[in-house]
């Protein structure tokens, strides 16, 4: 029978079917059945005389985000056998930082996170968050990073530890410079984060209460 699956299963995780590489090969074929293939519910894509036990599905044939494939063989008899429906999630996009809040007393500044349309969250377990010396604040002077952290509870969220307070500065805004080793952020397919540059800097704005929405 048919089996369908990803070429490349990208990310920390090799079984979660969330990748960057959508190439899709069928394999357990034999070699002169007529195979067909559907993509998302669409027309059957027929291969009338397969050249070998496999073959495989190009990524620029899917979307991004959610796909379904389903195949079905069939022998020169005339027997036929499908596979299962496959699913996976194709996301090629690099997760931004979309916006930043600072907590209360100033000293937190919770950023976070934005994916596009994909929405593959970023990976907490394979992230290793950058050094604080590389984000720097403008707004107010004496201010510095001094730790970074990556949220294992809320998705797409960084947490910035301040030396100093916040609090009073004008519009305060929030850059990196570029990433360097070690540090990395990655989503579940495991696209890099693109670093913040001065001129991509994210706005801050203060929160009413002291913990992260």
């Amino acid at each position: 029978a048919p089996t369908v699956a990803l070429s490349s299963d990208t990310g920390s995780s090799n079984s979660d079917n969330i990748t960057n590489n959508g190439l899709v090969n069928i394999t357990g074929l034999e070699t002169g059945d007529k195979l067909q293939y559907s993509i998302n519910g669409g027309t059957y894509t027929t291969i009338a005389a397969l050249g070998g036990t496999s073959t495989s599905i190009p990524a620029t044939s899917f979307i991004q985000g959610s796909n379904t494939i389903s195949a079905i063989e069939t022998d020169v008899a005339g027997n036929t056998v499908s596979s299962s429906p496959f699913i996976y999630t194709l996301d090629t996009v690099a997760p931004t930082f979309s916006s930043g809040l600072i907590s209360t007393d100033g000293k937190t500044i919770y950023t976070f996170l934005s994916d596009g349309t994909v929405g593959s969250n970023l990976d907490s377990t394979a992230s290793l968050a950058p050094a604080g010396s590389q984000f720097s604040i403008t707004g107010i002077s004496g201010v510095s990073v001094t730790a970074v952290s990556v949220s294992a509870t809320t998705p797409n969220e960084i947490i910035l530890t301040l030396n100093n307070s916040l609090n009073g500065a004008t519009n305060p805004k929030l850059y990196q410079y570029t990433t360097v080793s070690p540090s990395k952020l990655v989503d579940l397919a495991g696209n890099a984060v693109a670093s913040l540059a001065t001129t991509s800097a994210i706005n801050l704005s203060f929160a009413s209460t002291s913990a992260p929405p």
